[in-house]
């Protein structure tokens, strides 16, 4: 099985390389379990215009995304989602969701930076906000293609499809919403753990404090020299049971 992964050049490849360990880290991916299947390397670049075929259905992007052995796509997410931005990514994105709606198996839209993935709370908090605003705006008609006529492709087969524009806008939109929403579940759960350990700590702290304090609360009347040697002669054993009994 392998993993489709959408992304933009816009940012260092250091960051991409680190993205995709820290997602197979976190769905922990065996290194021989699963591929990533990048553009980039699954690509001919020198004959580009014989691998996107005269249909766009016809090309190496969209048999991937829709190849059985597929199960999810990863959108490699930088400081500024550029990925939101750029009209291959939300084609990806739109196959993605579509394929979403009728497979079971398939994983969806994973939205991943080089602090983890999104979906599973364990990515950056700043990255969701600016995600969350760029969302606001996301929409094909807008997107920007290094190649006027890729834009122009893309919008004519999306145009297609069932609902046109509108429908692709809105599943774009739904897919990268439900990928925040479980963010947002994942990191409110870890947040309430966090939370609820540091209440318990807390009570236990108070509870300790609590006895430490009636150890040392000092004797009415003088103590004699006797007395005050006594009080320090309790055994270790016996300071331990006036702790916990």
């Amino acid at each position: 099985m392998f993993l489709f992964v959408s992304h933009s050049w816009g940012g260092r490849f250091k960051d991409f390389v680190d993205t995709l360990v820290r997602h197979a880290a976190t769905m922990r991916l065996a290194s021989f379990d699963a591929a990533y299947w990048i553009c980039t390397f699954s690509n001919n670049q020198w004959e580009v215009a014989e691998e996107m075929g005269i249909d766009i259905k016809d090309s190496s992007f969209y048999f991937a995304l829709q190849h059985k052995t597929c199960r999810g796509t990863v959108m490699v997410i930088n400081d500024n989602a550029l990925p939101l931005e750029r009209i291959w990514c939300l084609f990806e994105a739109a196959t993605t969701c579509e394929r979403d709606q009728v497979d079971e198996t398939f994983h969806g839209l994973l939205l991943c930076n080089t602090a983890g993935v999104l979906n599973h709370g364990t990515g950056d908090m700043d990255i969701a906000i600016q995600i969350a605003r760029r969302l606001m705006h996301v929409d094909l008609r807008n997107a920007q293609a290094s190649v006027a006529a890729d834009k122009q492709v893309v919008l004519s087969m999306v145009d297609k499809m069932e609902g046109g524009l509108g429908s692709i806008n809105g599943y774009v939109r739904s897919g990268i919403r439900s990928a925040l929403m479980q963010m947002h579940v994942a990191f409110e759960q870890d947040f309430n753990k966090v939370v609820l350990a540091l209440s318990r700590s807390a009570k236990e702290l108070v509870s300790l404090l609590s006895e430490h304090s009636l150890e040392m609360e000092p004797r009415k009347g003088d103590l004699d020299e006797s007395t005050a040697l006594s009080e320090r002669s309790y055994s270790h054993e016996d300071k331990l049971m006036r702790v916990y009994v």
